[in-house]
Order: structure tokens, then sequence, then C-alpha cells
């Protein structure tokens, strides 16, 4: 079952609290408005004082002889453990969630911004489709594109029940004339692009001397051209706007290489890379914000490894989990937020950039423990 957020408005006949538990209505698809009741955890002011959609300000529905000062954090003393209560619930709630669980807050952030998402059908990791559901569950309207019409509407689908505008729009990102036309119709539709997630992409395992040039163009294409041609084509429209926001999707092998993929692949992604640094340069002065992340080898939707090679992941890996899509997801909506809104022609490495595993890391410390004992002349 999906829970989606109200607005957050909370009134007397919305949000009761008695013998330690809070009460409040939510909305759960398919059934409607339920309700919900969670233990209190800490001291809550009056119930006649309300929180609104935005967690800073305050209003008062029942005495008016309250001064309000809304915008000011401390107004109420006893704000502080309202806000450390009504947090812990939602995560609480959004844990229980399967519409993406990566939405970093319940404020509803993009409510009102246009979103275009490309290679967004839900192929492969996944994340593009996670990307879309994310940005959704946070209030923006969708544009969902994808190479595969079916899947492109399936993700568009899934975010019209929760409530948000969408359309599917089949383009080839390395086609110049298709990107320019799913611009145009995105923002005819839509009403415009604040933020393009520049996400289509794909890499085979193919040796440099087994690789056709049409094999070779088709990764550049997919991966490096289509990256410029739809940065190209929303500019103008953001330029008009006032601003916007480019997330461009690369990779660790930009950085280094791939044993997943191909050369065409680490050579495309070096050049998003490259393409962030240098745009992010060119368009600052419009207030328009270009930046990269950096996704790791992830647990997907496709092509899912067995779960025992999962496990032996997960044991070798330093922090114990492996990354998701929905940890990708949660470094797009950053950079696409007001928070990230001075951040430009910079990368996230949305994975642990710590080389080696538990295995280096017993190593590692051994060493240091034989040292300290005196054991000095032991060679690793």
């Amino acid at each position: 079952m999906r829970i989606y957020p109200l607005s957050w408005q909370r009134t007397k006949d919305s949000l009761e609290v008695n013998d330690g538990e809070i009460t409040f209505n939510y909305w759960l698809r398919p059934d409607g408005i339920k309700q919900v009741t969670l233990p209190v955890l800490g001291i809550v002011p009056p119930v006649h004082q309300c929180l609104t959609q935005y967690p800073s300000r305050w209003t008062s529905t029942d005495d008016d002889s309250i001064p309000i000062e809304h915008d000011n954090p401390l107004h109420y003393k006893n704000r502080y453990h309202y806000d450390r209560i009504i947090q812990k619930q939602s995560r609480s709630l959004r844990r229980k969630s399967d519409v993406c669980g990566a939405s970093g807050g319940f404020y509803m952030e993009f409510k009102g911004k246009l979103v275009l998402v490309t290679g967004a059908g839900g192929s492969g990791s996944g994340q593009g489709k996670v990307f879309a559901l994310a940005f959704a569950a946070e209030g923006a309207d969708v544009a969902v594109n994808d190479v595969n019409l079916d899947k492109a509407e399936a993700t568009a689908k899934e975010i019209r029940k929760m409530g948000r505008r969408s359309i599917a729009v089949k383009a080839d990102v390395s086609n110049e004339s298709e990107v320019n036309a799913m611009v145009e119709r995105v923002v005819k539709e839509l009403g415009g692009i604040n933020i393009l997630v520049n996400n289509a992409g794909f890499g085979n395992p193919i040796l440099v001397e087994d690789m056709t040039a049409e094999q070779w163009h088709r990764t550049i294409g997919v991966n490096l051209d289509g990256t410029f041609f739809c940065s190209k084509a929303v500019i103008p429209y953001m330029k008009r706007q006032g601003g916007g926001r480019i997330i461009n999707i690369a990779s660790p092998a930009g950085k280094s290489m791939t044993i997943n993929g191909c050369a065409g692949y680490t050579s495309a992604k070096a050049g998003v890379l490259g393409f962030t640094r240098h745009l992010a340069f060119e368009i600052a002065p419009y207030k328009i914000t270009v930046n990269s992340v950096c996704p790791a080898i992830m647990l997907g939707t496709e092509n899912q490894r067995p779960p025992d090679v999962i496990q032996k992941m997960k044991e070798n890996s330093l922090l114990g989990e492996l990354t998701t899509p929905h940890d990708s997801a949660n470094a797009v909506l950053f950079l696409a937020s007001d928070k990230a809104r001075l951040i430009t022609g910079t990368n996230i490495d949305a994975h642990p950039i710590i080389s080696g595993g538990m295995d280096h890391w017993n190593a590692f410390v051994k060493r240091r423990k034989d040292f300290k004992a005196g054991k000095k002349d032991i060679i690793y």
C-alpha cells in the first residue's frame, strides 16, 4: 500500500494529541484518507497551534490574541520538540511507502516545478524511474522520457496516480531532432522545464578489439551526445524562466574505468564530467546550475545479481550496504533543490569512494596492530 502525505496542514479536526499519542489524517492509496495514530515522543505545544505546509510557519485557529510570528522558528518554546515528533513519525511512515524511498523530507519542496527525466522507463538499474517518482513525491510535475514508450507511460501513470501531472515522451536522446521535438512538447503540455535530469545511458561489455564503429558511436551518442543535445535544447527556456537546474548522471567509470561496460562508456562518462564543468561556467550568469552525480554499481530492477552474490558484496562492503537507485535519487534531489542554489560545476559521488573492502580493512588494521606490538619487520 502506498502512503502519501497531504499538505501537512494540521487543524483541531485533523490533529489530536491524547494520552501520549498523536492522531492525524493521511492519504493512503487506493483507499483514500485514513486516520493514523502514532506514539508521541517528547513535549507538544497546544493543539490549537497547527503545522502548515512549511514547518517554519505557525498559525492559530482558536486564539487570535496569541501573537504569531511567521517564519520565526523560535517563537514557541516547544517547537523543537514538536518538529522532532513530526519528522520522526514522517520518516517512519515514509519507510513503509513503496513510492521511491528517496524523498528527503515532507515539505513538498518541488511543488510547482516541472521536471524532465530522460531514460526513466525503468530499464537497467531502474534509477531513472526512481528519479521521476522521487520528484513527483516532492510535488513536481514530471515528463518521462524513454526509447520504450510503453515503459515511459507506465512510469507516467504511476506519477499521475500520485496526483501529479505527467506525460510520457518517446525520444532517442542521441538524435538531436527527436530531442528538440521532445523538449518542445514538454514545454507546450506542462508549461516549461525547471529541472533536467540527463539520465539516459547504457554500456555493453565489449573489448575494444571486438567493438565495431557503430557500437562505439552508439555508446558515445546516448551517453555523451544525449547529454549535450538535451542540455542545449532546454537552455533557452531556462533562460526565459530566470534559471534552472541541469543534473547529469555520470559514472565512476569517467574517473577511472569500468569492468562492467566498455571503453566507449568510460570515454563518454569522462566527457559528461568535463561537459558538466564547462557548461556550468557558460550559463552560470543566467542562474542555471549544472552538476553531475556518479552512482556506483547498484541493486536495480533488472539483471539482478543472485542473492548469494549480493550477500557476499554486502559483507565485503565497508558500510555493510550496497548502493541503490534511491541513494542516487537523494543526491539528485539535493542538487535540484534550493539548498544547492550556489553549487554548480561539481560532482557528487553517490557511493562510498573509499577503496577496498572489508578484506582490505582487516589487513589495514592487522598491520597497525602488529606495528604497535613491535612486529616491524613483517612484509605484507
